[in-house]
């Protein structure tokens, strides 16, 4: 019997542990008053309940506001990065593991009914020689990109792929989708 080694997996353990345990939000933004992250996509097709919890319109803060998601064993805590305050607790069933969107703003939650779309609902936007912050209630939404096993999501430039681990299926979805 002939024994071989397998690369190390490391430093995707590790990428994920750090997913898991909280990603920092702030990014770009086109329209403050565009509270639906979703958006659309070029090859996935999302499917959006009518009965979503709809969001204040943002308010502008002195500046960028990171928030972190974490998850836990019954849903997503949505955290003030500064002083980790609690902002919000959706409560979700199930292994939760998060991806960035590639918004900067947005997380697509792996689910058994495929990736749902959850918005930290902070965001900066670039304005000449400065910039704006702005911030709403941190919202999971209704919109869902089917998937059979949803599997990991990749960001590449405005490009944001998403696998189907169960099928074999990737869709691609148009980033920044937050600029909408």
């Amino acid at each position: 019997m002939t024994l071989t080694s397998r690369p190390s997996r490391t430093p995707i353990r590790l990428i994920a542990a750090l997913a898991a345990t909280g990603l920092t939000l702030t990014a770009c933004s086109t329209d403050p008053n565009n509270s639906n992250s979703a958006g659309e996509s070029n090859t996935g097709s999302a499917e959006v309940a009518s009965e979503q919890k709809t969001q204040t319109p943002p308010s502008e803060a002195a500046g960028p506001t990171p928030r972190l998601v974490t998850t836990y064993d019954g849903g997503l805590l949505t955290l003030d990065a500064k002083t980790l305050e609690v902002l919000d607790d959706s409560k979700l069933d199930g292994f939760n593991r998060l991806n960035p969107l590639g918004d900067g703003r947005s997380l697509l939650d792996s689910t058994k009914e495929g990736f749902r779309v959850f918005d930290a609902s902070s965001w900066t936007e670039p304005h000449g020689d400065h910039t704006h912050s702005y911030t709403t209630e941190p919202l999971l939404t209704d919109t869902v990109y089917s998937a059979t096993k949803p599997g990991h999501v990749v960001n590449e430039g405005k490009r944001t792929l998403i696998f189907g681990d169960g099928d074999g299926s990737i869709q691609e979805l148009d980033a920044p989708l937050a600029s909408r």
